[in-house]
């Protein structure tokens, strides 16, 4: 599991993540958030349509989708070349491991090609 943690240049706390969406899939491989919380998503230039959520593991193995304390999935639009920006709410500063879906858990969908998307992570100390 790689991590792909790049630093954004004149931004001293954040960090972009790049995690492929393989063609036929519909999952990223897992992001060791490191502490971090997850800030925006820039979108690759093409996306099957679709909304993202994220599934949560503690081990980095066994993945579980996310849901909130409502017991509604996490769910986010996105649309292709946007960058979606994510309030970085408490239940993203508690994971230790994330996964990026397009799709539900219900209804996963498969991208038509491999995707790309960098995900803004940053430190919720500051630092």
């Amino acid at each position: 599991m790689t991590n792909n943690l790049n630093p954004v240049h004149n931004i001293s706390n954040e960090v972009e993540a790049k995690f492929v969406i393989a063609v036929d899939d519909d999952q990223t491989e897992a992001v060791n958030m490191g502490g971090r919380v997850l800030t925006g998503i820039y979108m690759p230039d093409s996306w099957t349509t679709a909304s993202l959520t994220f599934l949560a593991s503690r081990d980095g193995t066994n993945f579980v989708p996310m849901f909130d304390s409502g017991g509604t999935e996490v769910a986010i639009t996105a649309a292709a070349s946007a960058f979606v920006a994510i309030s970085p709410t408490a239940w993203f500063g508690a994971l230790r491991y994330l996964k990026v879906r397009s799709g539900t858990s219900a209804s996963p969908v498969a991208q038509g090609a491999d995707r790309t998307l960098i995900l803004v992570l940053a430190d919720p100390s500051g630092k």
